[in-house]
């Protein structure tokens, strides 16, 4: 016999087998009767009544274990097979052959212990016969027995509460009133079973927002105003699936379908008679049921899903989820739950157990990718929308465009609730330019003379300027202010966080200007990524970085997978969720203890179409329907009003970038490409490719590998249709701490020249330009003569010798491609009473720009091009003192209107003139017209110039309508 007393083992370990061919008894343990091998087997027997005898074998410790043997009843009617058998009791199986008082052939399931002999189980009449071989198998494993006969189940059972745990195997018989027994016993293996866990405690899975089917209660006919100037009209059938159906999502057009979904501007009031159907979208959350009835859950025992409105208050989920874990540990016999949750059912459930009492009902709560503190992502969704084919929050592959995810959003508090929170803030500090606030207003977008990046307040403010629905907003802060400053304690619940890491995030919203000449301003929408999931920021999910920690006892893991893959059956996070469940410390290798990096390129294209290829011709970027493809390993594509953007991991292959402007959205003849490099979760360089000259016709292409720092060069195709090409490389590159530059640059003007006693110059002027910028440095400084129908480059101080008055237009450009909002001067020399001689370069003195200087020694004679009269600001002053001036920032800038309501071009008119409406059917350039800064008649001195009083041009309909704002213009304080 072979016999091993091994204690723990694996399913397949084999602790004991004997087939008795070595006819001996070692290992066994006779306790009573006759027990001898025999012609190979091992056989008890007595003659005589009431007599029995019982033989042991194995080791006292052995717990869960198999137990195969073959047993034959040759004559008598008793034979037994017992386990567990120690000084706590023991089981046994007794077979009984149907002789004797019985006379019923039976199997009995027997517990021995202190209370005596108790029958569990047993099957009569079940047939054995005397002289015929059975072949029987018992598995125990914790409080549960199972046996089969000849691979017929025969007993499933579970002694709840047993005290009765480990012990070795015994074999029995007993002759009764018959007279005698002959029993015999042969090839007994003995196997470990693997330790079982105990009974688990039930599963709720709770979704994020989207994840829940919504249906119409009842027949609905639907009409409502659309969102975009009409009525949509509908009959919805009771039952029908609304969200998600995707017959509707697929379909082009607005997906007006999708309006029955609002609710009114109460955020508490559906505009129609909704329920949830009670299951999980199909979209994102396929492998949810499979995964846990995978692990031996059993859906409606003890696992539940946790279906909700997600589209109202967090905060009213609470009586329900309480509802369904009552159910849960009711069905299940348990005390506790564990709460597995993805994205916003994060929020759900630490609202939840923000209530103590309710808290003692959960054991776990294991999290994956929530949005704690907010996401800038839900920012985008709420002010310009975000199309789901794009997975707006990571989990819907379906085409519902941007504005009916805007219309039907915009009174939802749940997406509120979502917002970057005042806390996250004090993660995202803006204090390091890598941790960004959400939202940077360079356009002034809400007319409140702020612009900049905007903190919470701020963005608040906005949000009000632009007729959000504050009402709404209030739920979402009421929401935060409650939950943020006790998101370290737990209640007494063991919280897991697997946060999805090394993503392209979206970290924030520039609002910002594309300016070209002639002058004309198109709103421009950056965006730049941090670390995150591609949806939540890294330290709204971990609630903690170097500076500040905020997650209390929760135990974080970080994963490198995107938000909508958490929830993918054989991803990372998944199998680490099974570990936690299973309280398995043997973690997926892939599982890290610190965040994983961020690093990779960011191409960003000015008004055009940005497609990446890879070398398998697999594609990211818009597709013909408009929507966006993401179809190669580790490249994200997004768009931003006419600004698309891409982002290629560094650990991605190489792609071919390809652009072009087949569907240009502005006037402008060229366009510009931004290649942001990113390390170690920062942006380290910055290569600009500007003002490159591509129209409908033309293409630009080039070669990107992630993992090289070198900035491409770009084939340039006037024509796409023809082989000629030319190859440009970047117009500037920036690296270190100044890579990541986005103020603008700004210029000095020095006028030096005499006048007479009214102002006006009465001979040549020399105009200076100094170009200030403390961090990437000036690139240029453009300046046009003619309202920019030919462009200068700055180099060395010029003179305008030309009598009457002559408009200069003046930008800086730094080495980031950030542009100055262009400011116009005018100079007016006086015109004599002879014929005007043709003025000679006079000696000038070299100007200077801060940052990176163009300018050079020397003078350059300029010729008036533009003598038309026009509105001018005059700075008055003596002979003997000319003053220098001050602009006051806080009046100057941009008075544009809602950019809901603002035409992608704006092309600005007649400054501080009358307003005039212009036709459209024909264009005209007056000479005094498209000039953008405020125009200011000078009489000498320093004039330092952010920008002058702007007016606004709002496209209504096919006219231009104008709105004036004067600057201020103050002195300087005269020095003593």
């Amino acid at each position: 016999m072979a016999l091993s007393t091994r204690v723990m083992a694996t399913e397949e370990d084999i602790l004991l087998f004997d087939n008795f061919d070595d006819g001996n008894l070692n290992g066994w343990t006779i306790e009573s009767g006759n027990w001898q091998v025999n012609n190979g087997n091992l056989a008890g027997s007595s003659s005589g009544k009431a007599l029995g005898g019982r033989i042991n074998t194995g080791n006292s410790e052995w717990d869960n274990y198999r137990i195969e043997l073959d047993i034959n009843g040759f004559l008598g009617i008793d034979q037994g097979v017992g386990f567990r058998y120690g000084e706590n009791g023991s089981y046994e199986i007794n077979l009984r052959y149907g002789k004797g008082i019985h006379n019923t052939p039976q199997i009995i399931l027997w517990k021995i212990d202190g209370n005596g002999q108790t029958l569990l189980k047993e099957i009569k009449p079940f047939s054995l016969a005397n002289n015929k071989w059975y072949h029987l198998i018992i598995e125990v494993s914790n409080e549960n027995i199972k046996a089969w006969i000849d691979n017929t189940p025969i007993f499933d059972f579970t002694d709840t509460g047993t005290n009765i745990k480990k012990g070795t195997i015994t074999l029995s018989y007993w002759t009764g009133i018959f007279g005698g027994a002959y029993m015999k016993f042969d090839n007994i293996k003995v196997s470990a079973l693997a330790p079982s866990h105990p009974p688990r405690l039930p599963v709720i899975f709770i979704p994020g927002i989207g994840g829940s089917e919504m249906k119409a209660s009842q027949d609905i006919f639907w009409s409502s105003d659309d969102g975009h100037g009409g009525t949509y009209s509908h009959a919805y059938g009771g039952e029908e699936k609304i969200w998600v159906n995707q017959d509707e999502a697929v379909k082009l057009g607005n997906d007006d379908y999708f309006d029955i979904l609002r609710l009114k501007a109460d955020g508490v009031t559906s505009e129609a008679a909704l329920v949830l159907t009670g299951e999980l979208t199909s979209f994102g959350y396929s492998d949810i049921d499979p995964f846990f009835t995978e692990m031996g859950y059993d859906k409606g025992t003890n696992f539940f899903v946790f279906p909700y409105d997600w589209r109202k208050d967090v905060r009213t989920t609470k009586d329900d989820l309480d509802a369904l874990i009552e159910n849960a540990r009711q069905k299940s016999g348990q005390p506790q739950v564990n709460l597995v949750v993805h994205s916003m059912g994060g929020l759900v459930a630490r609202y939840y157990i923000s209530d103590a009492q309710k808290a003692s009902k959960v054991n776990k709560l294991i999290e994956l990718g929530v949005p704690h503190l907010g996401a800038t992502s839900a920012t985008k969704t709420l002010m310009y929308g975000s199309a789901l084919q794009k997975n707006v929050f990571g989990i819907f592959p379906i085409g519902v465009p941007a504005s009916e995810v805007k219309d039907v959003s915009r009174n939802n508090p749940a997406l509120f609730q979502l917002l970057p929170s005042n806390q996250y803030y004090n993660f995202y500090t803006n204090l390091d330019k890598n941790l960004p606030y959400p939202l940077k207003d360079d356009q002034d977008i809400d007319n409140n003379n702020l612009t900049g990046t905007l903190n919470f307040d701020q963005t608040k403010n906005l949000l009000s300027n632009l007729n959000y629905n504050m009402s709404v907003f209030n739920f979402g802060e009421q929401f935060h202010n409650s939950l943020d400053s006790i998101l370290n304690q737990t209640n007494g619940t063991k919280v897991y966080g697997i946060v999805g890491t090394a993503q392209p995030t979206l970290g924030q919203i520039n609002e910002t200007w594309w300016i070209t000449w002639p002058i004309n301003l198109f709103p421009k929408r950056d965006e730049i990524f941090i670390n995150g999931d591609g949806t939540v920021p890294l330290y709204s999910a971990s609630l903690k970085n170097d500076n500040l920690d905020i997650s209390g006892a929760t135990k974080i893991y970080y994963v490198e997978q995107n938000h909508g893959n958490l929830v993918s059956t054989n991803g990372t996070a998944m199998q680490t969720v099974k570990a936690i469940l299973n309280d398995d410390n043997d973690l997926p290798v892939e599982v890290k203890d610190q965040k994983f990096i961020l690093e990779g390129e960011q191409i960003s294209l000015d008004d055009g179409e940005l497609d990446l290829y890879d070398d398998q011709n697999r594609h990211c970027g818009l597709n013909e329907k408009g929507e966006i493809e993401e179809n190669i390993p580790d490249v994200i594509c997004t768009t931003s009003g006419n600004t698309k953007h891409a982002f290629v991991k560094k650990k991605a292959a190489k792609v071919k970038v390809k652009a072009t402007r087949k569907k240009k959205a502005v006037s402008s003849k060229t366009t510009n490409i931004k290649k942001r490099t990113y390390r170690e979760d920062r942006i380290s360089k910055t290569a600009i490719y500007k003002d490159i000259a591509i129209d409908e016709k033309g293409g630009i292409e080039f070669d990107l590998d992630p993992s090289s720092d070198i900035s491409p060069p770009l084939t340039i195709y006037p024509d796409s249709a023809q082989p000629e090409s030319e190859i440009i490389i970047p117009t500037s590159e920036i690296q270190g701490g100044n890579a990541f530059d986005q103020s603008s640059p700004t210029t000095s003007i020095q006028i030096s020249g005499t006048k007479d006693s009214s102002g006006i110059y009465t001979n040549p002027v020399t105009i200076t330009l100094t170009g200030n910028d403390t961090e990437s440095g000036i690139l240029r400084i453009e300046y046009s003569l003619d309202n920019g129908q030919t462009v200068k480059i700055y180099s060395e101080p010029f003179i305008i010798s030309a009598p009457g008055k002559t408009t200069i237009q003046i930008k800086a450009v730094d080495k980031s491609g950030n542009e100055e909002i262009p400011q116009t001067i005018i100079i007016e020399i006086a015109v004599p009473a002879s014929p005007t001689p043709t003025p000679s370069p006079t000696p000038a003195s070299t100007g200077t720009s801060s940052g990176n200087n163009n300018s050079s020694s020397g003078t350059t004679q300029e010729t008036n091009q533009s003598n038309n009269p026009t509105s001018v600001l005059t700075a008055s002053t003596s002979k003997e003192s000319e003053p220098t001036f001050e602009v006051n920032k806080r009046v100057l800038g941009i008075n544009f209107e809602n950019p809901a309501r603002i035409s992608d071009q704006i092309n600005v008119t007649n400054i501080l003139g009358e307003q005039k409406k212009l036709s459209t059917k024909k264009k005209t350039i007056n000479p005094a017209s498209q000039i953008l800064g405020g125009l200011l008649m000078v009489s000498g001195g320093i004039i330092t110039l952010a920008f002058l009083g702007l007016i606004t041009t709002i496209f209504q309909g096919k006219k231009l309508f104008f709105k004036r704002r004067l600057p201020f213009v103050k002195p300087f304080p005269q020095k003593m």
